[in-house]
């Protein structure tokens, strides 16, 4: 059996997004620069500065170094690691194995899975929509019960009862909101 990598993938959706709208707001500039231009006798003072502008004014100077600065950040963003998609078990002894070089985790769709089966098993609860991460699990559901606050504690109990059987080196926060949804 093969050794898969745990790596945290860097997180690139922020530094996508901000140069997605940079570029958009660009584009936006340019047509519009360019409609005016074409369809209009309009002259633009912004654009007839630009033109006169040599590579030593401040104004280039400037726009110059927000647009390093912008590069830099977003650079930043994109190397930064991103959110952890498993939570780490602690492991069983195995003596052919040494401890340095085992890891046993549970990714977080399996987290999620498994609490929606736990919530799915209590009597009442139905339609469990479960958002996880390695650090919470929230539990959406509706529920027939008259007391869904008792309900509530009775999901959340059976998830960390099923965790703690599991055994993850950090356990991760439950908590469970359950909404009465009147019969009929």
């Amino acid at each position: 059996m093969g050794t898969v990598a745990l790596r945290r993938r860097s997180d690139r959706r922020i530094a996508a997004m901000v140069t997605a709208l940079v570029i958009l707001a660009a584009a936006v500039l340019g047509v519009w620069v360019a409609v005016t231009l074409a369809f209009t006798d309009t002259e633009l003072p912004a654009v007839e500065d630009a033109a006169g502008q040599s590579w030593d004014s401040p104004w280039v100077i400037g726009i110059g170094a927000v647009l390093v600065l912008l590069g830099l950040v977003l650079i930043g963003l994109a190397l930064k690691p991103g959110p952890s998609w498993f939570s780490d078990l602690r492991a069983g002894e195995r003596p052919q194995v040494p401890q340095d070089r085992m890891r046993t985790v549970v990714t977080t769709q399996g987290l999620r899975r498994l609490a929606a089966a736990e919530a799915a098993r209590v009597d009442g609860v139905f339609e469990p929509k479960v958002q996880a991460t390695s650090k919470r699990i929230l539990v959406h559901a509706m529920t027939l019960s008259p007391d869904p606050g008792a309900t509530s504690r009775e999901v959340e109990t059976n998830i960390r009862q099923r965790l703690e059987e599991m055994s993850p080196s950090k356990a991760p926060q439950v908590v469970a909101r359950l909404r009465r949804r009147k019969e009929g």
